[in-house]
């Protein structure tokens, strides 16, 4: 790292602290040395104020360790050959800043093929890059099997990232060791993360209050995707408490996680009082009627939610109604659906009339439920003329 910045004419050792912490390459960096050795430094005073030679000398180190970590990545992951050399002299950094490429804004690294074994290694890895990239807005980690202490890894280097916006550790057993980590990352970071999948990772309530908590106080987190993990009825409601705080979040997904019904209503609560929720997935939630009149009531006096999903819920004609009820009062629902249900006739029959009296509605879906032909028909009838509009029954 020191011999890749020489050109910067600062002493080795000051040199090597100097890197490490302003790259953030090393989050135990002793930062009062740096300060101390940084005062007395005439060339580091000028980096504090900007000195353009400076500056631009550190942007080029950047560009050419980022290009290395991307470089690094994809040997560990066999995209590149074991073998395959770094096409660069990193100590040429700044003759050559100009002729380099520019480093990846989007890395899709989906997938468990791994030169390294170990979670916590492969968590290393990347954590090495995001430490010292200033361009990678997208990072998808999908089924990589990183583990909690490989979630721990990266998410210390989140801290130090300011350009992260989507990031997908879908798929990598994490548990509430890792969504812990990732949830104090996202308290202590910059705030530019906008999008954050955790699906299939078995958090359970400990992580869910973790993550809630990040919530409370972030500014940035628009989606957060956490289907299919272990969750119940007490991570529902202290994740409702933080969506309802939330100023930011529009996309929430706890879809395949049993909410309980204290979850439930904390969670309609949270689509009512939230002024930017739009779009919710409560999938095989087991949520029943009362949860689902829970949820109209709420849908009806928001202003803001569009799509809803109630799939696999054990609702029936009773809840059917509420629902109907809420999209006649709507000026915002567009999307529900309600497949593999236990709607009958009477359900359907309503819905087909809230939904003609609505003027925001374009899509139902009515699937695998108990719908006879004529309250078919009373679908088809209440959406004729409407260009555009999905129904599916």
């Amino acid at each position: 790292m020191a011999d890749s910045l020489r050109l910067l004419e600062l002493p080795p050792e000051l040199l090597g602290l100097v890197a490490r912490a302003l790259l953030c390459d090393d989050p135990q960096a002793d930062a009062q040395a740096v300060g101390r050795l940084a005062a007395s430094s005439e060339a580091l005073r000028e980096l504090v104020r900007g000195s353009a030679s400076v500056v631009a000398a550190l942007q080029a180190a950047r560009k050419m360790l980022t290009l290395q970590r991307e470089h690094e990545i994809l040997v560990v992951k066999g995209r590149l050959g074991a073998d395959a050399a770094f096409p660069f002299d990193p100590s040429d950094y700044k003759q050559v800043a100009q002729q380099l490429p520019a480093p990846e804004t989007r890395l899709n690294l989906g997938g468990s093929q791994w030169r390294v074994a170990a979670s916590e290694e492969r968590g290393r890895v990347v954590a090495r890059l995001l430490r010292v990239s200033g361009s990678l807005t997208e990072l998808s980690l999908w089924g990589n099997q990183i583990g909690g202490e490989g979630a721990k890894a990266i998410a210390e280097a989140l801290v130090s990232n300011g350009s992260l916006v989507k990031l997908n550790l879908d798929r990598n057993q994490i548990g509430d060791v890792g969504a812990k980590a990732i949830a104090e990352a996202l308290l202590l970071s910059s705030g530019s993360l906008a999008e954050l999948r955790l699906d299939s990772n078995s958090i359970g309530d400990e992580g869910a209050k973790a993550i809630a908590k990040a919530l409370l106080s972030s500014g940035s987190l628009a989606e957060l995707e956490l289907g299919s993990n272990d969750i119940g009825n007490e991570g529902a409601k202290v994740l409702a408490a933080g969506v309802a705080a939330s100023g930011s979040l529009v996309k929430f997904n706890i879809e395949r996680n049993i909410t309980g019904e204290e979850g439930t209503k904390a969670l309609a609560e949270a689509v009512r009082v939230s002024g930017s929720l739009a779009h919710l997935n409560l999938h095989s939630c087991g949520i029943g009627d009362e949860g689902a009149k829970a949820l109209a009531a709420s849908v009806a006096a928001s202003s803001s939610m569009a799509i809803l999903y109630l799939g696999c819920n054990g609702i029936g004609d009773e809840g059917a109604k509420a629902l109907a009820e809420a999209v006649r009062s709507s000026g915002s629902m567009a999307e529900l659906f309600l497949v593999d249900n236990s709607i009958g006739d009477e359900g359907a029959k309503a819905l087909a009339a809230g939904v003609a009296a609505s003027g925001s509605m374009t899509t139902l879906g009515l699937q695998h439920s108990n719908i006879g032909n004529a309250a078919k028909q009373s679908l088809r009838d209440a959406v004729q003329g409407r260009q555009g509009f999905h129904l599916y029954v």
